[in-house]
C-alpha cells in the first residue's frame, strides 16, 4: 500500500518521531478492518474500536515491528506504532471511573460466571474471550483490556 495516502502520512510522521493521531476516513478505517486479521482488536472507553494492521511496516533499531495502528474514536484515526507503543498509550489515557482489576480478581469473577471453562483454556484468545463473557455478564459497560496490563471495568459496580 505504498501509494495510499494515509499510509505515506504515517510514515513520514513516523519517520520525525511524530506520534500524532492522523484524520481518516471511516470507510478506509472499515477497509483496513477487513484487510488481513489484526495483530490486535479491542474496545477503549477513550479510542472506541482500536486494532493494529498485522501487516509489518517496518522495525525500530531494536527490532520491534511497527503497525499501522486505528482508533474509531473521538474521531476516526490512525498512525504508526509499535504495539507496545500503542498499550503504553492506552494505559496512560484511562478516563475517570474505570479501574484495573487483579488477575485475582478477574479468576474469581469467571469462576462465579463460567464454571468449569478454565481448564478449558487452550489459548490465550480463548482465555481472553471466556474473561470478557464473564466480566460482560456484570459489569454492564464494555470491559477492556490491555495487553500486558490486564482488565479494565467501571469502577462504579
Amino acid at each position: 500500500m505504498p501509494d495510499n495516502p494515509y499510509w505515506a502520512a504515517a510514515k513520514a510522521a513516523y519517520r520525525i518521531n511524530d506520534r500524532s493521531w492522523l484524520l481518516c476516513t471511516p470507510e478506509f478505517f472499515e477497509d483496513m478492518l477487513g484487510v488481513v486479521p489484526p495483530v490486535c482488536f479491542d474496545h477503549h472507553p477513550v479510542f472506541g474500536c482500536h486494532f493494529g494492521v498485522s501487516e509489518v511496516w517496518d522495525h525500530t533499531p531494536r527490532g520491534k515491528a511497527i503497525h499501522l495502528i486505528f482508533r474509531s474514536s473521538p474521531l476516526h484515526a490512525c498512525r504508526m506504532a509499535t504495539l507496545s507503543e500503542f498499550h503504553t498509550e492506552c494505559f496512560a489515557t484511562i478516563p475517570p471511573g474505570w479501574k484495573l482489576l487483579t488477575p485475582d480478581e478477574v479468576s474469581a469473577v469467571c469462576e462465579q460466571q463460567r464454571p468449569g471453562d478454565r481448564d478449558q483454556w487452550q489459548s490465550e484468545d480463548f482465555k481472553r474471550g471466556t474473561e470478557r463473557l464473564a466480566l460482560g455478564a456484570i459489569y454492564a459497560d464494555s470491559p477492556f483490556h490491555i495487553e500486558g496490563r490486564g482488565w479494565f471495568v467501571p469502577s462504579n459496580i
